[in-house]
């Protein structure tokens, strides 16, 4: 069985012990999972999904406890 590899994200150390957030899409004419962040700022994350959804592509946000 295959160990599952963890990627982690570099955080500013100020950020321990906070929720840090990314924003995930799935492009549909690549076939492919695109992410952007880290983001500090819930409402920043919130708002980059929603353009993406309003242009009709499947995204969605994941919080982080850092």
């Amino acid at each position: 069985m295959r160990d599952k590899i963890k990627k982690f994200l570099a955080v500013d150390p100020a950020m321990k012990g906070k929720e840090v957030y990314v924003v995930y899409c799935y492009d549909t004419i690549e076939e492919a999972l695109e992410s952007e962040g880290p983001y500090y700022n819930k409402d920043r994350a919130y708002n980059i999904m929603n353009t993406h959804l309003e242009k009709g592509t499947c995204s969605w946000v994941v919080s982080i406890h850092a």
